[in-house]
C-alpha cells in the first residue's frame, strides 16, 4: 500500500512538473510571439492605422460648422459627407480582398496610406469651396483606409494566429488616443494658423501609413490562403487538458474560387456562427450609430444644456474603454466568451434602451449611455476577434472583407429607420423602442449561437 500511494505522490508530482514545463513553454511562445520585430511591426501598423482613422473623424467636428457657414450647406449634408471618410473604408473591403490575390500587400498598403495623405492634402486645399470637393477627398481618404485596415488585419492574424484576439482587442485601444488627441491637435492648429493650415498639418501624420507600408510583409501570392487558428486540440492542450471550443464544427470546404457564387453562399451555409456573428454585429453598430446620432439632441430635447448634454457622449466613451479591457480579460476564459460577450451584452443593451422609454432623468441616461457604450463595444469586439475560429481557411479572407462591408451599410444605414421613426412620430422615445427591440433579437441570436456550440460538445 505504501509503495502505491508513494507511486501515486510520485505521480502528482511528475504531472506537476510537466504543467509548469507546459505553462514555461507557453509563456516563452507567447513572449517570442508579441516582440518579435515582424509582430511588433504588424501590431504598431494597426495601432497607427485605429489612431488615425478614428481620430480624424472625430477631428471633423471641429471644422463642421465653419464648412457649413462657407459653403453655405445644412448640417444634415456635411455631416454625413464628414463620416464617409469611415463608411467608404469599410464598404470598400470586398475590393481589398480582390486586390490582395493580385498585388503584394506592401504594395497595396503604400497604395492605401498614398490616398489617405492625397485625400487630407487635396481637402486642405479646397476646403470651403465646393461641397463636391470635400465629398471627392472625403472618398478619397476613406478609400485609402479600407486598404490600410484590410492589409493590417491579416499581418496581425497572419502575426499573431491564436493570439489575435488579444492583439486585436489590445490595437483597438489606440482609437481612442487619436479620439483624445486629433480633435485638440487640430482645434488649436485652426485657431493659430487658420483652417487650411490645420488640415493640411493634420494629413502630414497619414504619410506615417506609407512609411509603415514600406516595411509590410508581402508574402507570396500563392500562399494566400491564411492559415486559421486550429480547431483540433494542439500538443499542448492535450498534456495541460485544456480545449478551445468557440464553434460548431467549423467544416474546412477546401478549395472554392473566391469569384463564385458558391463560395460565397458556403461561406453562410456551412458556418452558421459566422452568420450569427455578422447578424449580432451588424444590429450592434447600426443601433451605436442611432444613440451616437440622436443622443446629444435628444437630451437637449429634454431642457439639458449643451455641456451636460455632451457628457452623455463622453460617459458612452468611457464605457468603450471599460469594454475594451473586460473583452481582453474575456479572451483568456474562452469558454466564457459567448455568454459574457455577446448574450450578457445584448440583454444589457436592450434593457437599457428598454428605460430610456420610461426615465428622462438625468442620471438614468447617463448610465443607459454608459451601458450602451460599453455593451456594444464588447459585442463588436467579440464579433470580429473570433472570426479566425468561425470560419475555415478557405473563406477566411472573404469572411473579413463580409463583415467590413456590412459594418460600413450599417455605419451609412445606422440613422435611417430612427430617422424616419423621428420624422413620422416627432418623438425619440419610438426610436428607442425599435433599438430596444432590435437588442433583444441579437441576444436570441447569441443564445443560438451558444446552443450550436452545446450541440457540438454532445
Amino acid at each position: 500500500m505504501n509503495g502505491n500511494t508513494t507511486n501515486e505522490f510520485e505521480d502528482y508530482g511528475n504531472v506537476s512538473k510537466l504543467g509548469r514545463c507546459v505553462l514555461s513553454r507557453k509563456l516563452s511562445r507567447k513572449s517570442r510571439m508579441w516582440f518579435s520585430p515582424k509582430n511588433a511591426h504588424a501590431f504598431l501598423s494597426r495601432c497607427l492605422y485605429m489612431f488615425l482613422v478614428d481620430g480624424t473623424t472625430k477631428a471633423y467636428g471641429v471644422i463642421l460648422e465653419s464648412t457649413v457657414q462657407s459653403l453655405q450647406a445644412q448640417y444634415a449634408l456635411v455631416g454625413p459627407i464628414f463620416s464617409l471618410q469611415l463608411g467608404v473604408g469599410f464598404l470598400v473591403a470586398p475590393f481589398g480582398n480582390l486586390l490582395d490575390d493580385v498585388l503584394p500587400r506592401r504594395v497595396i498598403a503604400i497604395l492605401g496610406g498614398i490616398l489617405v495623405t492625397a485625400g487630407f492634402i487635396g481637402r486642405a486645399f479646397t476646403l470651403g469651396t465646393s461641397l463636391w470637393y470635400l465629398l471627392l477627398f472625403m472618398i478619397i481618404s476613406g478609400f485609402g483606409f479600407g486598404l490600410v485596415n484590410f492589409v493590417t488585419i491579416l499581418g496581425l492574424i497572419d502575426s499573431f494566429k491564436e493570439e489575435f484576439p488579444s492583439a486585436y482587442t489590445s490595437s483597438s485601444f489606440s482609437s481612442y488616443i487619436g479620439v483624445a488627441v486629433l480633435p485638440p491637435l487640430l482645434g488649436y492648429m485652426v485657431t493659430a494658423y487658420g483652417e487650411q493650415v490645420g488640415v493640411l498639418a493634420l494629413g502630414i501624420l497619414p504619410s506615417l501609413l506609407i512609411l509603415s507600408g514600406c516595411f509590410t510583409s508581402s508574402g507570396e501570392l500563392s500562399s494566400r490562403t491564411m492559415e486559421v487558428v486550429p480547431l483540433a486540440k494542439t500538443e499542448d492542450d492535450e498534456m495541460t487538458g485544456e480545449t478551445e471550443n468557440l464553434v460548431e464544427g467549423s467544416m474546412d470546404c477546401g478549395y472554392i474560387p473566391g469569384n463564385s457564387l458558391d463560395y460565397w453562399l458556403t461561406l453562410f451555409s456551412n458556418h452558421r456562427a459566422y452568420t450569427c456573428s455578422v447578424l449580432i454585429g451588424f444590429i450592434a453598430c447600426s443601433e451605436y450609430i442611432s444613440w451616437s446620432i440622436f443622443l446629444v439632441p435628444y437630451g437637449e430635447n429634454l431642457g439639458l444644456n449643451s455641456t451636460d448634454a455632451v457628457y452623455l457622449s463622453t460617459s458612452g466613451g468611457v464605457a468603450g474603454i471599460i469594454g475594451k479591457a473586460f473583452s481582453l480579460v474575456l479572451f483568456r476564459w474562452e469558454s466564457t466568451v459567448i455568454p459574457a460577450g455577446l448574450i450578457m451584452p445584448t440583454i444589457l443593451l436592450g434593457v437599457a434602451y428598454g428605460i430610456s422609454l420610461f426615465s428622462a432623468d438625468y442620471t438614468v441616461l447617463i448610465l443607459v449611455a454608459f451601458l450602451s457604450g460599453f455593451s456594444v463595444s464588447v459585442t463588436s469586439c467579440v464579433c470580429f476577434a473570433l472570426v479566425p475560429k468561425i470560419v475555415c481557411p478557405s473563406h477566411f479572407k472573404g469572411a473579413i472583407s463580409v463583415g467590413y462591408f456590412l459594418g460600413g451599410v450599417a455605419t451609412v444605414w445606422g440613422g435611417i429607420p430612427t430617422g424616419i421613426i423621428m420624422d413620422v412620430t416627432g418623438h425619440y422615445r419610438p426610436a428607442f423602442a425599435l433599438m430596444a427591440l432590435l437588442s433583444f433579437v441579437a441576444s436570441i441570436i447569441a443564445v443560438f449561437w451558444y446552443l450550436l456550440i452545446e450541440e457540438s460538445d454532445t
